[in-house]
């Protein structure tokens, strides 16, 4: 028996024997009693039932029982405990009714009763965000032979539902984060075209565990395929199919997920508020979505395929980690250990088109960009074809990637291209001779990709989104809200290391008689172009923003204030110097005034960090401008 139980037992006796043998105890006593239990019940939300309603009806008998005013507790904590899951049942309804042998009078048991079937039958339950209880995938015995398979590896076969259960989960979960909105359902088709289960369901309303959609707009889903949006929905919820209850929805978007060209499933999104849904909003689902195909993808592959344990764990595992990812960087990470784990000996490259050009990733660490071309790769993905080849040196003598790469000492190769609206794919190389399995490794490596390239494809919309809301639209370099968060940062990071850190406030000078005499386009020309020359100069560590107006910052990360002075000259002179040409082939020369100061030599904190790059800032315009000054001491 644990404490609670320990002490409602202890209560409901003390209760029974002031029922027979009442005490005379002064008026401030229960109520004392009563306050400290009240407190102790709403702080806990942990603390039982029968706790809670015998300790009550333990003070309520102290207090006099039936003639004591306190005798209203009993539908107070009632009305608490209800908010917290409380059912009707015998036990806690006769409980008040043991008073009735010490002293017969009904009419504070008729407000009892009443006020309990006022809170259970007029009031309505509150809603809670739900979850349908999760189901295991359907098996067959092909199945059921892989999880054999598997088990005679000593691998924990029983998990493997449940992973892509929890993948499909972090899906949804991304959805939520990115629309907000009232409900997300994942529906999967069932023996019958127009059933569907309920496979998962987030949601402020209660959802049916079962679906059909033979009728209502979700019936557009049986003879098309693709995305369904609706932003004006005036017709009842309940046609949607998966609401128990009519809800307010506004709006929902739609779209069907396929395998081999079929329906299997289709996941909706749907809002209460009048905020309808963007092509954007499409691109993101349409991104999720191909997620979602892969998963079930892979799950078909399990039902007719006995893959290795280790790689269909890897695989299980990569699709955990990347479902509910949306940092380009987590995700890379993810695929270099998945190939690491799923094959012996062989050099992993990352490819991802940026603009114009590649981002090539390796194993390692290094990165570069290039323009793949003239190579093996080059052709498989202008025609977005896997490859494998056994052996190179009887191949006709092409690069792999580009004319300049580096030496690979590379016998065998193993590539396969993203499917989808990202361009690139995981080249896997061997310094051995007929090392890669045409067939095996191949489909393994397709699946990888195939997982990869829609949590990719989130990363790569998620940065554009995050570049969007930390860039300034004029220049492309960082807003004045980043700045304050990065600076805050890089102080914090700079004191735990007790490294120095420098800060650059540069001005343009008379840049408001360019505006007035020029116009704002030409001012705007040359903003741009300033912001430009000075990311081509400083250090990748260095943060250069827009911090207002003509006036730009930049953070120097381990610099002293005499580094950050030559920095700055080095800026200065370089703007100097250069032309400025309108599109009106108008040439304009612009000089700047920069300010310098450091932490720890001119201030101890941010806000006097920038106070003190200011006043170096102030010298230098007063000084006669078109010049740089350290902050005095």
């Amino acid at each position: 028996m644990n404490l609670h139980r320990l002490f409602a037992v202890l209560f409901f006796v003390g209760y029974i024997f002031l029922v027979f043998f009442p005490l005379s105890v002064p008026t401030w006593a229960p109520l004392i009693i009563l306050a400290v239990l009240y407190f102790f019940i709403i702080e806990r939300e942990n603390i039982s039932y029968y706790f809670s309603l015998t300790s009550i009806a333990f003070v309520v008998q102290l207090a006099g029982g039936l003639s004591s005013p306190l005798f209203i507790s009993y539908l107070l904590v009632v009305f608490i405990l209800k908010k917290r899951g409380l059912q009707l049942k015998p036990w806690w309804l006769i409980l008040p009714l043991f008073s009735l042998f010490g002293e017969l009078s009904f009419v504070p048991y008729i407000i009892f009763y009443i006020g309990v079937v006022l809170l259970y039958v007029l009031q309505p339950e509150e809603r809670e965000e739900q979850s349908i209880e999760k189901s295991k995938m359907p098996e067959d015995t092909d199945s059921l032979n892989i999880r054999e398979g598997i088990s005679e590896k000593k691998e924990l076969p029983s998990t493997i539902s449940n992973k892509i259960y929890d993948s499909l989960s972090a899906s949804v979960d991304i959805i939520i984060r990115m629309f907000n909105p009232f409900s997300v359902v994942l529906l999967v088709e069932k023996e019958q075209p127009d059933e569907f289960q309920v496979r998962i369901a987030k949601s402020e309303g209660e959802i049916k565990p079962m679906v059909n959609i033979n009728k209502g707009p979700l019936s557009w889903f049986l003879q098309n395929q693709g995305i369904l949006v609706n932003n004006d929905f005036n017709d009842s919820s309940i046609k949607l199919g998966y609401y128990q209850n009519e809800e307010n929805i506004k709006c929902f978007m739609a779209s069907s997920i396929r395998f081999n060209e079929k329906v299997v499933g289709i996941i909706v999104v749907d809002r209460t508020e009048e905020n309808p849904f963007e092509e954007r909003d499409k691109e993101i689902l349409s991104s999720v979505v191909k997620g979602l195909s892969t998963l079930f993808s892979l799950y078909k592959h399990m039902s007719v395929s006995m893959l290795e344990a280790f790689r269909f764990r890897s695989l299980l595992n990569l699709t955990e980690k990347v479902a509910g990812e949306i940092r380009l960087e987590e995700v890379r990470k993810s695929i270099f250990e998945t190939v690491k784990n799923s094959y012996k000996d062989v050099w992993t490259i990352f490819l991802l088109k940026e603009g114009n050009e590649y981002h090539v990733t390796e194993e390692d660490g290094r990165r570069y960009y290039q323009n793949l071309r003239q190579s093996i790769i080059a052709l498989a993905l202008e025609k977005n074809i896997s490859l494998c080849k056994a052996d190179l040196s009887k191949e006709i003598k092409r690069p792999i990637l580009f004319p300049e790469e580096r030496i690979f000492n590379a016998r065998s190769l193993l590539f396969s291209p993203f499917r989808g609206d990202v361009k690139g794919g995981i080249l896997l190389l061997s310094k051995n001779k007929d090392w890669f399995d045409r067939n095996n490794d191949l489909m393994i490596l397709n699946l990888i990709t195939d997982i990869a390239a829609s949590s990719v494809e989130k990363a790569v919309l998620y940065d554009y989104e995050r570049q969007k809301a930390i860039r300034d639209g004029l220049t492309e370099t960082y807003n004045h809200r980043f700045f304050q968060e990065m600076l805050d940062n890089k102080i914090a990071e700079a004191e735990r290391n007790k490294d120095p850190i420098s800060l650059l406030m540069i001005d343009l000078d008379n840049f408001k008689l360019i505006n007035d005499e020029f116009g704002h386009q030409n001012g705007d020309m040359i903003l741009r172009e300033v912001g430009k020359l000075m990311k081509d100069r400083i250090r990748a560590s260095d943060i250069l923003a827009r911090y207002g107006g003509e006036e730009f910052a930049i953070i120097l990360p381990k610099t002293t204030a005499r580094e950050g002075f030559k920095l700055a000259e080095n800026l200065r002179e370089t703007i100097e110097k250069q032309d400025f040409v309108s599109p009106d082939e108008i040439k304009f020369k612009i000089t700047v005034s920069i300010g310098v100061s450091e932490l720890g030599e001119h201030a101890h904190n941010k806000t006097d960090l920038i106070a003190a790059a200011d006043r170096g800032l102030y010298n230098a315009k007063r000084g006669g401008k078109n010049r740089t000054e350290i902050a005095e001491y």
